[in-house]
């Protein structure tokens, strides 16, 4: 009699085979034609062809003097594919119960199509929500890392895969697709002209070397306002074989001033103690040393610093 045979598109069966079927003994078409004493009239790669072009094939395969025919057609759904196994003699046969066999299998084809869409329908629906579940934490997760995230691709555009709504707000946007539009869809427009050159030689460096990035550069914002920002992101490569790079950006603009602030305070301190008519020695348990003073040192003859 005929075998009905499910398979997906990489060839393995979407159920196990009866027992003690030559079927049976291998999970996929590749292996099962593959198997010693076996011929089959066409090559392997036509039948992996087949697979790999959405295409239908017709050929005949034969095991210790039995033949049989092979009919292979796409289904339409989701990649799966309809396999029809004949005995070759039915149909060098004159038979009249050949139309009764070929009805018979019609039927079983007809209703074994119908269980299978409900399976696949049910499987993929129950795929969709997982997917669905996984992406909705990822966006959770995201949305509570502090700052913002960019994801772009780590070729010669650096074209935005991805930016969060954290970054979109960062770079003063009311969402993430306005935030990539405003910079052209590249990751190098958001970085000010000025940092640009600097920054991607470092990036670019750290691509190449598979390395961690960690930079930091002025973004021109909507409002025309300038901020500091801290980028830090690792490379990483899909089924494909893409680099894209996803990093966790910080708005670092306060800490930024701070620092200028601190800076020219102490320019301004030392200028002030430069000039007044007294001696200054400093000692920081920090790091263990002492700083003196300028007129300190010149009258004394000692450094600035001594550790």
């Amino acid at each position: 009699g005929g075998t009905i045979i499910f398979m997906h598109k990489h060839g393995e069966w979407l159920h196990p085979q009866p027992r003690g079927s030559i079927l049976s003994r291998v999970n996929n078409i590749f292996d099962f034609m593959q198997q010693p004493g076996i011929t089959v009239s066409v090559p392997l790669e036509q039948i992996m062809n087949a697979f790999t072009n959405n295409e239908s094939l017709f050929f005949r395969y034969a095991k210790n003097k039995s033949s049989r025919l092979c009919y292979i057609t796409p289904l339409g759904l989701s990649d799966w594919y309809l396999g029809v196994v004949m005995p070759a003699a039915t149909f060098g046969s004159e038979d009249t119960g050949i139309t009764k066999d070929a009805l018979a299998l019609l039927y079983r084809i007809l209703f074994l199509f119908m269980i299978l869409t409900i399976f696949i329908i049910y499987r993929e629906k129950c795929h969709a929500k997982k997917i669905y579940a996984a992406n909705r934490m990822e966006r959770e997760i995201i949305a509570n890392i502090p700052g913002g995230v960019q994801k772009y691709t780590a070729d010669r555009d650096f074209s935005y895969e991805f930016v969060s709504a954290g970054f979109a707000s960062m770079a003063g946007c009311k969402n993430e697709s306005e935030t990539v539009t405003m910079f052209g869809g590249s990751f190098w427009n958001s970085i000010f002209e000025k940092d640009r050159k600097r920054v991607k030689k470092h990036i670019l460096n750290s691509v190449s070397e598979n390395k961690n990035i960690e930079t930091t550069y002025r973004m021109l914002r909507k409002d025309g306002r300038i901020i500091h920002l801290l980028c830090n992101g690792s490379l990483s490569k899909n089924p494909r074989g893409q680099k894209s790079v996803c990093c966790v950006t910080l708005d670092i603009s306060k800490i930024h001033e701070s620092a200028e602030d601190l800076k020219m305070r102490n320019k301004m301190y030392e200028i002030a103690t430069a000039e007044a008519d007294i001696y200054i020695i400093e000692y920081s348990p920090e790091n263990d040393s002492m700083h003196i003073s300028q007129k300190c040192a010149q009258k004394f003859g000692l450094p600035f610093q001594i550790k």
